[in-house]
């Protein structure tokens, strides 16, 4: 009666060590995904310009920055090499006066390391269809803080 006892304890034992060691597994990829650096790139139209902002929503920082931005639009991200983390950087895409000398798509090409990623880049395209973008107009409300969005036609 003893040995069924023992043979129980250790079917179990084996079977917490397998729940736990997957347990462990599971806590180390959440760790890791919250404390990832994470960009985003939008698209912002403010009084007939068109911006691109670069944003680092993640918690640690992006180094080793490469972007590519599609042919014929000005890179403004090209001398940025690290975005430290809640940070947001942006540049002057183009005129909506313009608007009808480039493509109706702009695409952006982001590779980047953080702390995590130490040997293997992160790789991230964004696509915008800019007509999307310039039929609305924003405009910056100080007395409450946010932008008022408006259709531009």
């Amino acid at each position: 009666m003893n040995t069924y006892i023992d043979m129980a304890v250790a079917v179990i034992s084996v079977f917490a060590l397998f729940v736990s060691y997957f347990s462990y597994k599971e806590s180390r990829k959440a760790r890791i995904e919250f404390g990832q650096s994470f960009l985003s790139i939008n698209l912002i139209q403010i009084s007939g310009e068109l911006y691109a902002v670069l944003r680092n929503i993640g918690n640690t920082y992006a180094y080793d920055l490469e972007i590519n931005v599609s042919d014929n639009f000005v890179n403004g991200f090209e001398s940025l090499s690290i975005l430290q983390p809640n940070t947001a950087y942006g540049f002057l895409l183009l005129n909506a006066h313009n608007v009808s000398q480039y493509p109706e798509k702009v695409v952006f090409k982001i590779k980047y390391h953080d702390y995590y990623s130490q040997k293997k880049f992160i790789e991230k395209k964004f696509a915008f269809k800019l007509v999307d973008y310039l039929r609305y107009d924003m405009h910056y409300n100080t007395e409450f803080q946010y932008y008022d969005i408006k259709k531009s036609f």
